[in-house]
């Protein structure tokens, strides 16, 4: 990390580098939790380069047994911008009434920190994992009763077992003796093996298994 001054000298202070900021650099700006989503949304319509990570969260309909499904911000009250945009950042915010929900650029001592371009790319990187788990938990697998698989995932990576029944979102899994547990399905792996590929199998979805 690195930090922006709008008073830059060129100087060195202890333990942190005054610089202008790079290209790929981004700076932090804070804002309510509920306008989060809001405000990265805005800037990027404006064609400024923002971006906040979220992820999607299935909620039961009061009264319903139907489900929606609502984005949420994973980080509330952060939204990430180019670091090559906080002038134009400055300006938006001296402006009587903006466009924008409100926001301030986050300072630490008076400064800007900057974040390196390899940085957001782990956060942007959190954020696509807890989106493909959210899809591999939104499919049912059905294993049949007695098919041998393995744990992909988890707390009980590579240990094997038989399939002892199960509902197609869990597996009730044998692991020998009386060691059964209930496992969600999509943590599961068949050990049938393609001959021709020599890859284990995934699991079956309930329609291929009727």
């Amino acid at each position: 990390m690195a930090w922006y001054s709008d008073r830059y000298r060129g100087r060195l202070t202890v333990g942190m580098t005054m610089r202008r900021p790079r290209a790929s650099d981004w700076c932090m700006l804070r804002t309510s939790p509920g306008r989060t989503l809001a405000l990265a949304q805005s800037l990027l319509a404006a064609g400024l380069d923002a971006w906040t990570p979220s992820e999607i969260h299935s909620r039961r309909r009061p009264r319903s047994k139907a489900t929606i499904e609502i984005e949420a911000p994973i980080m509330p009250t952060f939204v990430f911008a180019r670091a090559a945009m906080i002038p134009e950042l400055m300006r938006i915010q001296a402006m009587p009434i903006s466009p924008h929900p409100p926001f301030s650029i986050f300072r630490h001592l008076g400064e800007i920190p900057l974040l390196h371009d390899h940085e957001i790319l782990n956060l942007r990187a959190v954020a696509e994992l807890a989106q493909r788990k959210r899809l591999k938990k939104s499919h049912r697998y059905v294993f049949p009763v007695g098919e041998q698989v393995k744990v992909a995932e988890g707390n009980f990576t590579g240990l094997e077992g038989i399939v002892e029944g199960g509902d197609g979102k869990y597996a009730l899994v044998c692991f020998g003796g009386s060691m059964q547990f209930k496992i969600a399905t999509f943590l599961l792996r068949s050990d049938d093996i393609d001959g021709a590929s020599g890859e284990a199998s995934g699991p079956r979805t309930a329609a291929q298994a009727v």
